[in-house]
């Protein structure tokens, strides 16, 4: 499921579904009036909340333990997570850089590099080493 801010993108639904090639409309989608709210309630009903992040409190996210029911938190490129929704998370993971930089990739790839690696956790489809 997809919860996004009632200041959401919806209006631009037909850019969404065209962007997303369809699976947009596999997703299901609510708005929430507060955020911070949304997260305490998923807390209550005992769902772990891992917030995405780049700052010295995050672990690598090849390196953390997750435990479903899950829900992970991502922030815009420009605002992030606010500090009342990050305060109710549980775990802040971010994607380790092979060197230190002082640039972070774009929402999008950062998304798909956190998700695949939180299904791969999942499912239990981890690499073997050789």
């Amino acid at each position: 499921m997809l919860i996004i801010p009632k200041r959401n993108f919806f209006n631009a639904s037909e850019i969404i579904v065209r962007a997303s090639a369809g699976a947009s409309e596999l997703i299901k989608c609510c708005v929430a009036d507060s955020l911070e709210d949304a997260c305490r309630k998923m807390k209550d009903k005992g769902i772990s909340l891992i917030a995405t992040a780049k700052t010295e409190e995050a672990k690598d996210i090849t390196r953390i333990m997750i435990r479903a029911p899950l829900c992970i938190i991502y922030g815009g490129e420009r605002r992030g997570i606010s500090a009342g929704v990050l305060s109710l998370c549980d775990q802040t993971a971010k994607i380790k850089y092979p060197r230190n930089c002082h640039y972070s990739l774009p929402a999008v790839s950062a998304v798909s590099i956190i998700s695949f690696e939180i299904g791969n956790k999942l499912s239990g489809n981890r690499p073997k080493k050789k």
